[in-house]
């Protein structure tokens, strides 16, 4: 997942989108959940070698959320490396830095594992972790 978080900040910097740790989640999410139609599923099980966890605002991937913690709400800054590997999904994480990151935040907590497992949520974390086929669910923004 690092990275594929990595690739996603280095096509944000090199769009010019500014990216903060909460949007990186939710782009993240979103981008591996509408890849079917573009990766293999082995190409998908490579990507999420660290699974999304049911935090507050939606899935995130604790590793990769500690890691830019430090930039608190604001904008991810540093040089980060895109991987030829994910080339393929950049339409895709382009329309999802167009798309407000508390947008993403409600349409992931519509999405029945995030509502099944919310009372889990202590201190707007949970360790519940979600299988890739719930990621992949139906490809869909719902």
């Amino acid at each position: 997942m690092r990275e594929f978080a990595d690739h996603i900040l280095a096509r944000a910097q090199e769009t010019k989108h500014p990216v903060t740790n909460l949007s990186l989640q939710k782009i993240m999410y979103f981008v591996l959940r509408n890849s079917s139609q573009i990766l293999t599923r082995d190409e998908q099980e490579e990507i999420y070698s660290e699974p999304f966890l049911v935090w507050r605002y939606g899935p995130v991937v604790e590793s990769e959320y500690n890691r830019f913690n430090i930039f608190g709400s604001s904008e991810i800054v540093g040089e980060y490396q895109a991987n030829q590997r994910y080339e393929k999904l950049n339409p895709l994480i382009d329309k999802f830095l167009d798309v407000a990151p508390f947008r993403m935040v409600s349409a992931s907590h519509t999405h029945h594992f995030w509502k099944n497992n919310q009372e889990a949520i202590v201190y707007g974390r949970s360790d519940i972790s979600y299988p890739l086929d719930e990621v992949l669910r139906d490809g869909t923004t719902n």
